[in-house]
């Protein structure tokens, strides 16, 4: 199966984040752990955002988390 570049880092992102469900995870984390562009990821990110499956809270305290349980999250 080929993936599109964007499909690639949604579940990279997806992945990283049902690893990390304790504690909130940056965006810039998530970048320097996979090789990924940080300006890519963003635009990733917000689609996933957009689309219910994470949520997000800007600022110093902030991050990235699972909208639901990871065992939900159908592809």
């Amino acid at each position: 199966m080929r993936l599109r570049l964007q499909t690639d880092y949604a579940l990279r992102a997806l992945m990283c984040l049902a690893i990390n469900t304790e504690r909130r995870v940056m965006i810039s984390e998530i970048a320097d752990q996979q090789s990924i562009s940080k300006n890519h990821l963003i635009k990733v990110i917000h689609r996933l955002a957009g689309l219910g499956f994470i949520n997000s809270q800007p600022g110093r305290s902030g991050g990235l988390w699972l909208n639901r349980p990871a065992a939900q999250i159908n592809i």
